[in-house]
């Protein structure tokens, strides 16, 4: 094993909401912090994209500008049937891009010294009695704590042994834009739509955007056959 490495006091692993967000608050806390992400960014990430006003709220930093649209309206049906309506005074829900708002996030905690290195796919994770070294395509890393917010599959979560055994569900989704008519975005402009039960024990989604919709569906069923016939807009 490489024994030179590079010391931090926080290791954060992936660069997702909880990533972003542990990055910005300790670093302006004016720790040492190394946030290590896989992929190039900004990247795609799928996702709803929907932030709750409770979220919203508690965000450090304003997002009107990466913000793609505003609920006022919901709308929740069950079998395409029943249905349930609420507005509101105030946006309930903001939606956002992933790429936007993950790369929002990883910027403002470069603001305040968060070293970022994109691109980097870890290893290995390995836990010392005082310290956690981590191996990467791009040298050694050592620090007192690690972050692992790096998804469902975490590697950091496999090496230090933390979950072996991950509760799945299984989504497909797809971002929807007009061909030639922006009429059709303006039926769900300021509203989101969640159908239950349209696959089994799950829902599908329509969220607008600033240019399209995005659109999905999800079950908690670990495995389910040709959940694409569940998808249709």
């Amino acid at each position: 094993m490489n024994n030179t490495y590079t010391d931090y006091d926080v290791i954060i692993v992936g660069t997702g909401p909880a990533g972003g967000m542990c990055a910005y608050e300790l670093s302006k806390r004016n720790l040492r912090v190394l946030l290590l992400e896989k992929e190039k960014l900004p990247r795609y990430k799928v996702c709803a994209g929907g932030l709750t006003k409770k979220a919203v709220d508690i965000l450090p930093e304003d997002i009107r500008d990466i913000a793609e649209n505003y609920t006022f309206n919901t709308h929740l049906t069950l079998n395409h049937g029943w249905r349930f309506a609420k507005t509101t005074s105030f946006p309930i829900v903001t939606m956002v891009m992933r790429d936007k708002f993950d790369y929002f996030l990883v910027q403002k905690s470069k603001y305040y010294g968060v070293n970022l290195i994109d691109q980097t796919r870890v290893n290995f994770v390995k836990e010392f009695p005082d310290y956690v070294l981590v191996t990467t395509e791009k040298g050694n890393f050592k620090s007192k704590v690690i972050i692992g917010a790096d998804g469902v599959t975490s590697l950091v979560a496999r090496s230090l042994e933390l979950r072996k055994k991950p509760k799945l569900g299984a989504a497909l989704e797809g971002e929807i834009f007009p061909i030639n008519d922006s009429a059709n975005l303006s039926v769900y402009d300021g509203s989101l739509h969640l159908d239950f039960n349209v696959v089994p024990k799950g829902y599908g989604w329509i969220f607008p955007k600033r240019d399209h919709l995005s659109v999905g569906v999800f079950t908690t069923l670990p495995k389910i056959k040709e959940i694409k016939r569940f998808f249709s807009f």
